[in-house]
């Protein structure tokens, strides 16, 4: 659960860097509401009040998920 919590922009980045290549060829489930880590994923579970809604890739979603277009472009756009 939200693995870069209280980290900086820098440090965040650099540590999920190392873990998707520790990880590589693994499953990772990652529950975050920060945008910055999805366009890594190779798949995307939206959640709307408790509910799973949409499972594509972040392409997919960006592209045309309107519920994940109004979670990631929401206020703010820092979290999701």
């Amino acid at each position: 659960d939200e693995p870069t919590e209280g980290l900086d922009s820098r440090t965040a980045t650099a540590m999920l860097g190392n873990l998707f290549d520790r990880a590589a060829g693994k499953t990772i489930i990652m529950i975050t509401h920060r945008a910055e880590a999805l366009r890594q994923m190779d798949q995307i579970a939206v959640m709307l009040q408790g509910r799973i809604v949409a499972v594509d890739s972040p392409d997919n979603l960006y592209r045309g998920n309107e519920v994940f277009q109004t979670l990631v472009n929401g206020p703010g756009n820092r979290y999701v």
